[in-house]
């Protein structure tokens, strides 16, 4: 399935991934300079995205939304370490902030 990074220069980088992958699987290898403080745990906040379609991806967790300090399970906002790919998330747009 193809995902679409949208750097924060506005630059797009497609990249291949498949169900059960995280986002910080695929981001990490691309060269793409995004920073994993905790290495994926979903503790530092680092890695936030922007996910253009929420049903697309895992929920998130009670321990992401308190890193993101939401309670919006809704949230378009996400930790790249914690966002699981489903067989739905071909053609996601994922927005690095």
């Amino acid at each position: 399935m193809n995902i679409t990074l949208v750097l924060k220069d506005g630059q797009e980088v497609i990249v291949d991934g498949n169900a059960g992958d995280r986002l910080m699987e695929l981001i990490e290898p691309s060269d793409i300079p995004v920073i994993f403080a905790c290495r994926g745990a979903g503790l530092c906040g680092s890695c936030r995205v922007k996910v253009s379609d929420p049903s697309k991806v895992s929920p998130p967790e009670d321990d992401e939304l308190d890193t993101l300090d939401t309670s919006d399970p809704e949230t378009e906002v996400r930790l790249a370490c914690q966002v699981t790919l489903t067989p739905e998330s071909d053609g996601l747009r994922v927005t690095l902030l």
